[in-house]
């Protein structure tokens, strides 16, 4: 997995690549101390990057632009804002802006890998509570999961792709291929989708993928 961590702090960039060790095996770390390095960095690197972490504050210039610019260069990649901010307003403008999910640098370390989980996969988003604490802001909506249509409806819209393209067979190199994202990426949704279907294996999720491609909701064949 490809991740990018951007902070004006040396020291904490190092301790950020070492927790983010524990996401899994084969992390590749690359760093960006400034906004201009950070748009260098997406705009010049030959590989696929599985997710940016952004602080909010590097000096001069305007995250804003930056997160705009992040889009465009890299659209299938998720940005997290981590940020010794527990402003509120910071958050909502982060999500606004279309980042991903807040995570507050006060969190601590395994309360951090487990939020970084889980917005990769789609399932939350996190914004500090008015008392520095956070909280999921994107929830699954509240559905009992007692029927397979309702287990569906829990999926995100690209779990539901991932989904269809389990149901076609392929492995996920090729839905990866398919989709514009990375190995590592689609390892991530592919467990999620397994753990919310309740599903033991890709076959028994094939077989719900029938249902999703069959359904008015779901996603198109590719």
């Amino acid at each position: 997995m490809n991740i990018l961590v951007a902070d004006d702090h040396p020291l904490y960039r190092e301790a950020l690549a070492s927790i983010l060790d524990g996401l899994g095996p084969n992390i590749r770390i690359f760093q960006a101390e400034t906004f201009d390095e950070v748009i260098d960095c997406v705009s010049t690197i030959n590989v696929d990057l599985d997710l940016i972490l952004l602080d909010l504050y590097m000096g001069s210039g305007d995250w804003h632009s930056v997160v705009e610019k992040l889009h465009v260069c890299r659209p299938t990649t998720p940005v997290i804002v981590i940020s010794g901010s527990d402003s509120r307003v910071d958050a909502e403008r982060a999500m606004k802006a279309g980042c991903y999910g807040y995570i507050p640098k006060s969190m601590k370390k395994d309360e951090m890998l487990s939020a970084i989980r889980l917005i990769l996969t789609g399932r939350v988003c996190i914004q500090p509570r008015n008392d520095g604490r956070p909280t999921n802001q994107s929830d699954p909506p509240a559905i009992k999961p007692d029927s397979e249509d309702a287990r569906i409806a829990l999926l995100t819209s690209r779990q539901r792709d991932v989904l269809a393209e389990i149901g076609t067979g392929k492995s996920n190199k090729l839905i990866a291929r398919s989709l514009g994202m990375t190995e590592g990426t689609v390892k991530l949704h592919v467990a999620a989708i397994l753990k919310c279907l309740g599903t033991e294996n890709r076959t028994q999720a094939a077989l719900v993928a029938h249902q999703l491609n069959a359904a008015p909701h779901g996603s198109e064949s590719k």
